[in-house]
């Protein structure tokens, strides 16, 4: 390490009163990562290569381009999350003509009979839906 980031590094540790050996180390005090990011970029300002400091501060090069503002956080996702369909019946849909809405309802049979069939499923094209009796 340069005697010129040994300065940085002390200068930025009794600013933020931190011990120096601290920067380098796993822990994660409240003035710690602030320490990290500006010892980053005074190194950064003095002409210290992104790999050098990240050698020095013992951190991955990816966050050493994040304290310096060359990354940004990951955007969230802008593709819609998947939802239940909405299934309109035939009688709301504004596609069903009049007429055609009175020959679908000539093709039902009467309830007394509707018990005793399988019910269409939603979405079915009634004119053309096999009824079938229930087993």
């Amino acid at each position: 390490m340069t005697p010129q980031a040994h300065q940085i590094i002390r200068e930025v540790c009794t600013h933020y009163d931190v011990h120096p050996e601290w920067i380098a180390s796993r822990r994660r005090g409240c003035k710690l990562p602030q320490a990290r990011i500006d010892i980053t970029r005074r190194l950064h300002a003095s002409g210290c290569p992104t790999a050098r400091i990240s050698e020095i501060i013992g951190r991955d090069r990816t966050t050493i381009l994040y304290y310096l503002g060359h990354l940004q956080k990951k955007t969230p996702l802008t593709k819609p999350r998947w939802h239940r369909p909405r299934i309109k019946t035939l009688w709301k849909a504004r596609a069903v003509t009049k007429k055609e809405r009175q020959r679908i309802k000539a093709l039902i049979p009467p309830r007394s009979q509707q018990g005793h069939y399988l019910r269409p499923y939603a979405g079915a094209y009634m004119p053309e839906y096999q009824w079938r009796r229930r087993a």
